[in-house]
């Protein structure tokens, strides 16, 4: 048995919808009848084309979108060459309006993250008005349920903004027209419909779920689930980057309720990590700017060599150094540093580890301004060369608070006193010297050190 009837793909067509099409020109009752065609031997896909000299690479007309899938032999990839994740094979989507201006699919509405008739403005439906059942690829007619409804009869919709404003930019790469900026999406033009749909998956799983597996999104086929992601995805991607930044902040929060420690790997989960891996490209170095600006204005944490995916730029201006670098710099033990921040001269975040060891970062600024103030610090020695008073004085002073120690045996148990030289210039250390001695000849302060 030959194909009585072959008729002309239209640009744009579904290639699944042009297979239904080609099932209801000859009369057949279901899709899987092509399987059975030319007396049970297997038609490929190229025999299903009116002139078999127009087929592309892929044995498909070049001008149809989308896969063919479920029919075994007759089973072909999409001819734009779009990855078969991105496609929608389980449940069909339609836009009756554009089904009443012409009964054929549309290939876009296979694109899974398209949830909207970019023409229409109103939301594509993906089951039958009358029987309430999913819609299916195999049946009759182009235009009907296989109950026999009239899918040109269902009821319209309006879609929302979100939806909208994605699948106006989906269908305007798909097209490969050249207008397709989308309002209030300026930042995405570069990029193309696969990187489009890559960036929704990853924004929009994480909106809804800032989990270790939010790129598994189940049930993505229905329409509800897809309008889900597609919403997170357009809202974190409007008023850029404002909203991605909301994102990222949620997500640090529920971390943050898991225990997270002190990294970004931690902070962020696989969000970070699939970040750089997944985004290398130019095209994307939008979101990983606004990704290290915030990580600039809002992470005091530390970063380090290993924090190799972020610029090198970002590592080296980032505010937070890590407690053993302050350490260094300082020329003091470790533990000195935290007594520091615990005294306000330093900025720190610290924690326990597990372990029971004490981590943390210290702000870049805070430490610098206390380099340029330890330029200053003097010891009791020192004070008592410049002034010419003798150690008997000192202590007193020391006693009288007088003299105010910013380290030493009475702030922080450590031996030597130590002054900032900037306070001793306020003081007339002479003549309080004297009524020091004046009261400690009395007996009123005590000369211990």
């Amino acid at each position: 048995m030959m194909l009585l009837v072959r008729p002309l793909p239209i640009a744009g067509e579904s290639a699944q919808g042009y297979v239904c099409r080609i099932t209801e020109s000859n009369a057949a009752d279901y899709s899987r009848w092509l399987l059975s065609v030319r007396t049970g031997d297997v038609v490929p896909i190229r025999r299903l084309h009116p002139i078999e000299g127009l087929v592309g690479r892929n044995g498909i007309c070049e001008s149809l979108r989308g896969p063919i899938s479920h029919l075994n032999q007759l089973n072909a990839p999409d001819p734009g060459g779009l990855h078969g994740r991105y496609w929608n094979m389980q449940r069909p989507r339609f836009c009756p309006l554009c089904l009443q201006h012409s009964a054929h699919w549309r290939g876009a509405w296979d694109l899974v993250f398209v949830t909207a008739c970019a023409a229409h403005g109103a939301s594509l439906i993906d089951e039958c008005f009358k029987c309430g059942r999913p819609l299916s690829w195999n049946r009759k007619q182009v235009v009907a349920c296989s109950c026999g409804a009239d899918l040109r009869l269902s009821k319209l919709v309006k879609a929302d903004r979100h939806s909208l404003q994605l699948a106006t930019a989906l269908v305007g790469r798909l097209d490969r027209s050249e207008g397709h900026t989308v309002e209030g999406f300026e930042h995405l033009d570069a990029i193309s419909i696969e990187q489009l749909l890559r960036l929704i998956w990853f924004l929009g799983g994480y909106g809804m779920q800032s989990t270790s597996k939010a790129q598994k999104i189940a049930g993505l086929a229905s329409m509800n689930v897809a309008i889900r992601v597609t919403g997170e995805a357009a809202h974190a991607l409007s008023e850029w980057p404002n909203n991605f930044h909301c994102l990222l902040r949620r997500i640090m929060a529920e971390r943050a309720l898991l225990g997270s420690g002190n990294s970004l790997a931690l902070c962020f989960g696989r969000f970070y990590q699939t970040l750089y891996n997944a985004f290398p490209e130019p095209e994307f170095n939008f979101l990983r700017q606004s990704f290290e600006a915030y990580v600039s204005d809002h992470w005091e944490g530390q970063l380090a060599e290993r924090n190799r995916r972020l610029s090198k730029r970002m590592r080296v201006q980032h505010d937070w150094v890590p407690t053993k670098n302050a350490a260094r710099a300082l020329a003091v033990r470790a533990s000195m540093v935290r007594e520091f921040v615990e005294r306000g001269l330093l900025v720190g975040r610290l924690q326990k580890t597990a372990k029971g060891r004490v981590m943390g970062a210290i702000s870049k600024s805070s430490l610098e301004n206390l380099l340029s103030d330890k330029l200053h610090w003097v010891t009791l020695k020192t004070v008592r060369t410049k002034y010419g008073i003798s150690r008997r004085t000192g202590h007193a002073l020391i006693e009288e608070e007088v003299l105010k120690p910013i380290s030493g045996p009475s702030v922080d148990g450590r031996q030597v006193w130590l002054f900032d030289d900037r306070d001793l210039e306020k003081l007339d250390l002479s003549q309080i010297g004297k009524s020091c001695l004046r009261k400690l000849s009395t007996g009123k302060v005590s000369s211990h050190a």
